[in-house]
């Protein structure tokens, strides 16, 4: 009878032993009973007591309960609220002295340019080409810009244009001086039927305005003999102003039939004219270089 009651008493000891040892487990965690998570099986248990003052179970090497524990062969690995997170998100890192300058770290390079776009060029106008003045020019011309009489015979022909400078910037009050043959190619001095008391015919003076613009009123000239060929239809061109260096030139006409055989004649002095034969208009602008 003694021998049946200390049986009993042993296996409730030893009952109330592995009631006392599963207790123990659930009460920390992290622990995995039966692999199952402390978190899971926490719902079936009651929480675990609260930490009395003299209790060191969990200050051992200064961990925190948050702390992962170190592997143990047999056991399933331990789930926390760490490793239970996504690979590579994490809480955001908290500001501390350094907190700016971990901001400022993670804030991406701006671009450096490789290369500095360079600076736009200044720009340029291309000087206008001289050429030959010729035997028959006239200092004094009047300053008008109707080079014939009103009812002067020939095509109405109207020339206008900008006198600028290398850097294309006009230049008020240059004088353009043109002189021309009538449309007969006859020039006012050349012998052949002379205006009486040497009266200027074909020619004339004007000074540019603000904006460097010129323009005249006059016939289209006619051609006349140079040796054994005719000269081109042309217009002569002798432009000056304070600072730059006079200008003595030719202006001619797309279309001329003689243009091709003439020794005078450069391309960059050949304008296309608009209009009929009622009336044409054309433009000639004309660079200046400044003197030295």
């Amino acid at each position: 009878m003694t021998s049946r009651s200390s049986s009993q008493s042993s296996k409730a000891s030893k009952r109330w032993s592995r009631r006392q040892f599963l207790a123990r487990l659930t009460s920390s965690a992290g622990v995995v009973v039966f692999g199952v998570p402390s978190f899971i099986a926490g719902t079936c248990h009651p929480s675990p007591r609260p930490n009395s003052s003299n209790s060191n179970d969990n200050t051992n090497a200064g961990q925190s309960r948050e702390s992962v524990e170190e592997p143990v062969p047999g056991r399933e690995p331990v789930l926390t609220e760490q490793t239970m997170q996504e690979p590579g998100v994490g809480p955001e890192p908290q500001a501390s002295d350094g907190g700016l300058q971990e901001v400022l770290l993670r804030e991406p390079t701006p671009e450096i340019p490789s290369k500095q776009e360079p600076f736009p060029e200044p720009q340029r106008c291309a000087l206008t080409e001289d050429n030959i003045e010729g035997p028959y020019y006239r200092e004094n011309a009047p300053w008008k810009t109707r080079l014939g009489e009103a009812n002067e015979p020939g095509v109405p022909l109207r020339i206008s244009g900008v006198v600028m400078d290398a850097s294309c910037q006009p230049i008020p009050d240059a004088i353009v001086d043109v002189w021309q043959a009538n449309n007969k190619g006859s020039y006012d001095n050349d012998g052949q039927n002379d205006p009486p008391n040497q009266a200027f015919h074909m020619r004339g003076r004007m000074k540019t305005n603000a904006k460097g613009e010129y323009a005249y009123d006059t016939v289209v000239p006619g051609r006349y003999l140079n040796g054994d060929t005719y000269r081109p239809s042309h217009i002569h061109y002798k432009v000056y102003a304070p600072g730059y260096q006079t200008l003595t030139t030719q202006l001619y006409f797309a279309g001329d039939p003689y243009i091709k055989g003439d020794a005078f004649v450069r391309p960059s002095l050949v304008i296309t004219l608009k209009g009929a034969n009622q009336s044409q208009t054309g433009e000639f602008s004309i660079v200046l270089s400044k003197k030295a």
